[in-house]
């Protein structure tokens, strides 16, 4: 089902939740610089079948630090898939903004960050909510831009978040 990433299939997706299991699931979050935050997801799901829309839709419901609801600001924006050099640049991005965290960085996140190789990444996408044609909100936070990737790696799927408040 990798071809049928959808914002609509995302949202559709929220009624299949309460079956859903996990084998396995790490959510990191850490505040970075201001109201900056980063966030890393990695779940291994019980199925065979690996169903993004609902593992994102897992994901965007769970999110810590959103203000907007999911329906609010998911239809805003786009999927796109895009190459592992574009992944590669957002995860560098990522693990320097946790370098200029204001209090100390979660230990947790930025290990797993630095652990974390994409070398036999596949399935790669970004949600894109930088258009500004489309209403808004394009995001689950009223200030600044957010960057949202995510992908396979074998049976795990990954999520990457990038808020930058200002």
């Amino acid at each position: 089902m990798l071809h049928n990433i959808t914002t609509q299939a995302i949202l559709a997706a929220r009624s299949e939740l309460i079956e859903f299991t996990l084998e396995s699931a790490n959510d990191f979050f850490s505040s970075t610089w201001q109201a900056s935050h980063i966030r890393l997801v990695e779940l291994v799901p019980d199925e065979v079948e690996i169903r993004f829309p609902v593992l994102l839709a897992h994901v965007l419901t769970r999110n810590p630090a959103g203000g907007y609801p999911l329906e609010e600001w998911l239809p805003n924006t786009s999927i796109q898939k895009i190459e592992k050099q574009s992944l590669r640049e957002a995860l560098e991005g990522a693990r320097e903004d946790l370098q200029e965290a204001d209090d100390r960085p979660n230990e947790l996140l930025a290990d797993a960050l630095a652990r974390l190789s994409i070398q036999d990444a596949e399935s790669c996408y970004t949600i894109l909510a930088d258009d500004p044609n489309l209403p808004r909100p394009r995001s689950a936070y009223k200030y600044g831009p957010t960057y949202q990737y995510f992908w396979l790696k074998g049976n795990r799927f990954y999520y990457l978040e990038i808020h930058h408040e200002s």
